[in-house]
């Protein structure tokens, strides 16, 4: 797609909806209703990035480009938000909750590890990006190397998910075995919008019978999904574990997201859910944190399902104005681009290297025996020290960090599909 006026409204609502089940997984809920939502929230959400896949514009594209792009889009991405959320991790599990399972150490080393769930790091939910950064160049080499033939193209995309399948339960590094199921999930989503454009289904037209249609096939979806997921059990990408059966788990996710996708499709324009579905990447990285800190502060409150479903809604609200001053001021950690140089970015960079290094530097103070509460200013002020050479080295020598091409003054943007 070729910027905001080519988005498909629906494939954005779709998203945004898509990500408010992902909040809603995880607050406070009963077992039960926690298992249903996690039966389909993923899935549906790689299903949701194969529909804005080109598959002609991919295949023309040399792979190695097509790596940086992801690289540019997705692991600058992780990387930053992962530090972002050091501080408000450390202020939830270990001011607010005094956690002793991770330490400074183990959080840093989660997030090179991609929160393997051996490792835990400090946003947990950022494993998605891993996992859709591997899934994407898999797809990809499968397209590069079937040339265009489906059936082989089927058959290679059936051998990933059996084979992610027989890895259940294993902690790779930064998820790979996980993307071998997601990049089926990509396939579907794929061919089903490869069909949506080409089908007289995109042009229907409004009448009774064509609405009593299209609400038994949501009730039908729906209960296919209810049933095979009473049978299947619980799942959870994350850890690569699918249930008690592989064909029911795609039967499960398949259909739930068949369901809410019709669903989608027929919903007006809703402003705030198309804006949250275009901008889910931040959203992905924050909102655990930012959820840890309420349920450690007031426990009584928020581990509450009275109060925690509520809050889902609030949150899922709240976060629309930190995107936007992200997106205005930090456009890198939504994987954008900057639209123009101003004078205050550099100064904006150098703060939030600074915060995004506050709690590994304190680890090192600490771990050479160096704190004293006397010299916190003399601390701080070295810290903000460092990270203005690290701003400046960077900016000359690796300005990709902050997704900026000197030659070209910015690069494309790379996350169109989040």
């Amino acid at each position: 797609m070729n910027g905001e006026k080519d988005r498909i409204v629906w494939i954005d609502q779709l998203r945004g909806i898509a990500f408010f089940f992902v909040i809603l997984g995880h607050v406070a809920l009963p077992k039960e209703m926690q298992s249903l939502i996690y039966s389909f929230h993923m899935p549906l959400f790689f299903l949701i990035s194969g529909l804005t896949v080109n598959r002609n514009k991919l295949i023309s594209m040399p792979i190695k480009n097509y790596i940086i792009r992801q690289v540019k889009g997705l692991i600058v991405p992780y990387l930053w938000m992962s530090f972002l959320c050091f501080p408000l991790w450390y202020f939830a599990f270990h001011i607010l909750s005094q956690s002793t399972d991770v330490t400074i150490w183990g959080a840093f080393k989660g997030i090179f590890a991609g929160n393997n769930m051996i490792i835990s790091s400090t946003s947990n939910a950022l494993w998605f990006l891993l996992v859709l950064f591997f899934a994407n160049i898999l797809y990809v080499c499968l397209l590069k190397l079937t040339k265009g033939n489906e059936a082989v193209l089927l058959c290679a995309v059936l051998i990933c998910g059996v084979t992610g399948y027989l890895d259940k339960g294993v902690a790779q590094l930064w998820h790979f075995n996980v993307a071998l199921t997601a990049v089926t999930m990509l396939y579907i989503g794929n061919r089903f919008m490869m069909w949506y454009k080409q089908s007289s289904f995109r042009d229907h037209k409004i009448s009774f019978a064509y609405i009593i249609k299209m609400l038994a096939l949501i009730i039908a979806f729906t209960a296919i999904g209810l049933v095979s997921h009473r049978f299947n059990g619980r799942i959870s990408m994350t850890a690569n574990k699918f249930g008690n059966s592989l064909l029911l788990f795609y039967i499960t996710a398949l259909a739930f997201s068949a369901a809410i996708t019709l669903i989608v499709m027929h919903l007006p324009k809703i402003k705030f859910i198309t804006y949250i579905g275009q901008n889910t990447l931040l959203y992905i990285g924050i909102h655990i944190p930012i959820l840890r800190i309420f349920e450690k502060a007031y426990p009584d409150i928020f581990l509450q399902y009275k109060f925690s479903i509520p809050f889902a809604f609030v949150l899922y609200i709240g976060l629309i104005p930190v995107v936007m001053f992200f997106k205005k001021f930090f456009p890198y950690f939504c994987g954008k681009t900057c639209e123009e140089s101003v004078w205050y970015q550099n100064i904006l960079k150098v703060i939030m290297v600074a915060w995004c290094a506050l709690m590994p530097y304190a680890y090192v103070i600490n771990f050479f025996g160096l704190m004293s509460y006397d010299l916190i200013s003399l601390y701080l002020l070295i810290l903000i020290s460092l990270s203005i050479v690290f701003v400046i080295i960077t900016n000359k020598y690796v300005p990709v960090i902050y997704l900026e091409d000197r030659k070209n003054n910015v690069i494309n943007s790379p996350a169109k599909n989040l």
